[in-house]
């Protein structure tokens, strides 16, 4: 997994990413906002994920609203950055896990399931709370065939209200958003 930047710990990364989804976001900056994390992450560190793996993405997917939530701009934002032609759409199980965060391998399906196998498979999702829903995808698309999955994560998402987040944010300096941070190896790329 691969988290492009924090969030959730501070008022205006809440305001981004949930308010991207609502359909008035597409008259303000949320939407090209996220847009341009997605194109940064992918543009620029896409070969990072790559190197990692040991072989080219070939194929991609969001994780899908698990909230009937069936206008999720994520998707379309994504096509638009530049991935492999291959999409695979996944879609929930009707019966999810009563606990969000348990990860198992029926959570999600695909449209195509054959399509994943043999590839390596790029899951983008905007944010990564407890980690299930990517982890259940991951874990989805391993039983497809796929022979690597990476997950790039536009937000890892920290609570100030966790007491391990609570230390981690006061023992961590704070640093602005640089793009060249690399969200695999956490450094700046070249």
């Amino acid at each position: 997994m691969a988290p492009v930047a924090y969030a959730g710990h501070n008022a205006q990364s809440r305001r981004l990413l949930y308010g991207y989804k609502d359909p008035l976001a597409a008259r303000d900056d949320r939407r090209a906002t996220v847009l341009l994390m997605l194109f940064v992450a992918v543009g620029l560190h896409r070969r990072c994920l790559e190197s990692a793996v040991g072989r080219p993405v070939d194929a991609w997917t969001v994780v899908p609203s698990t909230r009937g939530r069936a206008d999720h701009p994520l998707p379309a934002l994504a096509s638009r950055i530049g991935l492999p032609h291959r999409r695979l759409i996944a879609t929930p199980a009707a019966d999810q896990p009563s606990d969000p965060r348990l990860v198992t391998h029926g959570r999600f399906s695909f449209d195509r399931p054959e399509d994943a196998a043999g590839r390596h498979v790029l899951i983008v999702d905007d944010t990564w709370t407890t980690g299930a829903r990517l982890q259940s995808m991951a874990l989805s698309l391993r039983a497809s065939g796929a022979a690597a999955v990476t997950g790039l994560v536009l937000a890892r998402w920290l609570s100030a209200e966790w007491p391990a987040t609570a230390g981690y944010l006061h023992d961590t300096p704070h640093r602005d958003f640089d793009p060249r941070i690399c969200p695999v190896s956490g450094v700046r790329c070249a």
